[in-house]
């Protein structure tokens, strides 16, 4: 269930009920090629080394998202249990899944890379002030969740102001953790999915949302 507002660990519920349509077509599609196999769910990830050590399954598909009964960062430590066990498991390790929630530090991170990123401040509680480097429009969004959550249409804004203020208030209140407020630089987001194939990689199919 998402937390209420306030709690200090909003969490939005589409997020969590899309968890549920991803862990269904996993499902289908190894049922599709013959693959014999279970699906589990914890609520904290005290849990998880117990079901691991009474499963005999070589290969864990990781669909955690977040744990109900955790913290916000509980999650990203899926992959490393796994591995402890001696289960293979998909998608990112959790160093990868501990950069990549927080946006200020992937942006860091990509910036040094030679990636351009949009400029953007993180604002841990003072008061936003953009700077001379730093134009209109903006985007406020939270600093260290998963994805577009905590986004929405009232997360732009075409010149700083009360009600940009406002929000990044709001993204204290609600998720006890810095805002950050970007440049504004598109209408589109893109969802891209990179597979390491020895020292390549492959770009899977973008996916619009």
């Amino acid at each position: 269930d998402p937390k209420p507002l306030g709690s200090g660990a909003y969490h939005g519920g589409e997020s969590d009920a899309w968890v549920m349509v991803e862990v269904q077509a996993v499902s289908r599609a190894l049922a599709r090629i013959g693959v014999v196999h279970r699906t589990r769910g914890i609520a904290r990830l005290e849990e998880l080394p117990g079901v691991l050590a009474e499963s005999t399954e070589p290969v864990i598909f990781n669909l955690v998202e977040d744990l109900p009964r955790g913290s916000d960062n509980d999650a990203n430590h899926v992959p490393t249990i796994c591995h402890v066990h001696g289960k293979a498991v998909t998608g990112c390790d959790t160093a990868c899944q501990v950069l990549a929630q927080n946006k200020w530090r992937t942006n860091a991170v990509l910036g040094a890379a030679g990636v351009p990123v949009p400029k953007g401040k993180m604002v841990p509680g003072a008061v936003f002030s953009p700077g001379a480097r730093m134009s209109g429009p903006y985007i406020v969004k939270p600093c260290a969740r998963d994805a577009s959550e905590g986004i929405g249409e009232a997360s732009v804004f075409a010149e700083d102001g009360p009600e940009l203020r406002d929000a990044v208030r709001k993204i204290h209140e609600h998720f006890n953790q810095a805002a950050l407020v970007e440049q504004y630089v598109g209408t589109r987001e893109f969802n891209i999915s990179i597979l390491q194939e020895g020292g390549d990689v492959r770009i899977l199919p973008l996916a619009e949302i």
